[in-house]
């Protein structure tokens, strides 16, 4: 096995501010190594950027939840320990330097900045006794949090929870444009979830519980958000729809209307908005992938 994973491996290349980044792995090191260069155009491996190979000596310690902010200048990344779903966030500069922020107990969680830089939304369980290893403890009320920039993570502030639910768990996103906080509630039971918005025009006020506005607050399907204008959302969901569609909701009134109808051929995996005015349109189609513009 070690003979047939001895090959040199990269990754697709993602631009964040000056530099493009990637990962590479030699062949059999533990953990791929995330490099940089300023130009596709260079032969040579760029310059080292983050090795988790370095952070422990047995090489388990393992990086991921990799979320750059818009400008490029910080990677925010959570590291976590022997294979453990416990993960401790931090921050690094595009200057190599990590910064003093470190955020404990995070746990099935994603990240998202604020368009300015000067916070992030994270999820944990508030009342986890162990957060490092592994646990036989049942944990619950998956929370969403705040931790704005230069602050303790002590400091973090609880946004949202379901004291109704203990066993949903509960992420967010925010929208490219930094206008709105999407929040997911997932059930631990089915595979649907109910879907509200924030908007974020006043986050610097952020200093505990928010209230926001329900787009589908039934757990009777799944929802995905995928782009908004100034009066609806775009989602993608399978309700009344197995193979899925892309819908739009109004954020004035509720209303519903199709977009990309249900296909009775393939499944509409994905959908993402290109050039402003175009969808790209992805379907999974005999097992196959299929793109429409």
């Amino acid at each position: 096995l070690s003979k047939l994973f001895n090959y040199e491996r990269y990754n697709c290349p993602s631009k964040h501010g000056k530099f493009y980044y990637y990962s590479h792995n030699t062949g059999l090191q533990n953990q791929n190594v995330i490099f940089r260069q300023a130009s596709l155009k260079e032969k040579e491996n760029g310059e080292e950027f983050l090795d988790p190979n370095s952070l422990a000596a047995d090489g388990t310690t393992s990086v991921s939840m990799l979320k750059w902010t818009e400008d490029g200048s910080i990677l925010a990344y959570g590291v976590s320990e022997k294979g453990s779903d416990w993960v401790v966030v931090r921050f690094r500069g595009a200057d190599k330097q990590d910064l003093h922020d470190v955020i404990k107990g995070v746990k099935h969680s994603e990240l998202a900045w604020l368009k300015d830089n000067s916070g992030i939304f994270y999820s944990k369980y508030p009342h986890a006794k162990a957060t490092v290893g592994k646990s036989a403890e049942k944990h619950e009320y998956h929370s969403l949090y705040f931790h704005r920039m230069g602050t303790d993570d002590e400091q973090d502030v609880l946004i949202y929870d379901k004291t109704d639910s203990p066993d949903n768990m509960i992420t967010g996103t925010v929208t490219e444009d930094g206008k709105y906080l999407i929040i997911y509630v997932r059930s631990s039971d089915v595979p649907f979830n109910t879907m509200y918005y924030q908007e974020l025009s006043n986050h610097k006020k952020i200093s505990g519980k928010i209230k926001p506005k329900p787009l589908f607050d039934k757990m009777d399907a799944k929802y995905m958000y995928v782009d908004h204008d100034n009066d609806s959302m775009l989602i993608l969901t399978n309700r009344d729809a197995p193979m899925f569609k892309l819908i739009r909701i109004s954020l004035k009134d509720g209303s519903v209307s199709d977009v990309v109808p249900e296909s009775k051929q393939a499944v509409l995996d994905y959908a993402l908005p290109v050039a402003k005015d175009r969808l790209l349109i992805i379907y999974l189609e005999d097992v196959k992938v299929r793109r429409n513009n």
